[in-house]
């Protein structure tokens, strides 16, 4: 009877070290939510999070989850992150409103995937211009180049 309260003890102690082990990146999971119906007819939840481990999805930028309530399919859909987290992307209505590229998730149209373009094309011409210091002087208006007609050396910090 000890022999078999020793190996219990064992297989629990093993148990627990496995599970001080697992990576939670690994790991997948979510929490319940709760749906209430309001007088208007329509539905509120409290909120929620769901977490796919980074063994179950290879690639995860490139899933969707499709959301099924009480078994059946809706039409509302997810994206997952670098990280496995599921969120919902919205579709936006102003065509003017510049949306940050780390935010830009969902496939963009045409004119606006031109416009992202073109923006970045811009950024990397200033980045450009902010290292090299002959096409940064170059770039200027004549008014506003040096009249020493020597540029310094631009350290750099380590």
């Amino acid at each position: 009877m000890n022999y078999v309260g020793q190996l219990a003890g064992q297989v629990f102690v093993t148990v627990k070290e496995l599970y001080k082990g697992l990576n939670p990146a690994t790991l997948s999971g979510c929490i319940d939510i709760i749906v209430i119906r309001q007088p208007n007819g329509s539905l509120q939840c409290s909120p929620f999070h769901v977490r796919f481990g980074k063994m179950g999805v290879l690639r995860s930028r490139e899933k969707v989850v499709d959301i099924e309530i009480n078994g059946e399919s809706v039409d509302l859909h997810m994206k997952l992150g670098d990280n496995g987290e599921a969120f919902f992307v919205q579709e936006t209505d102003n065509d003017q409103e510049i949306i940050p590229m780390y935010l830009a998730t969902s496939p963009i149209l045409s004119e606006g995937a031109a416009r992202m373009e073109s923006q970045l094309k811009r950024n990397s011409v200033d980045r450009i211009r902010c290292l090299d210091p002959t096409t940064a002087a170059q770039g200027l208006p004549p008014s506003d180049t040096p009249s020493t007609g020597s540029l310094g050396k631009k350290r750099r910090k380590r």
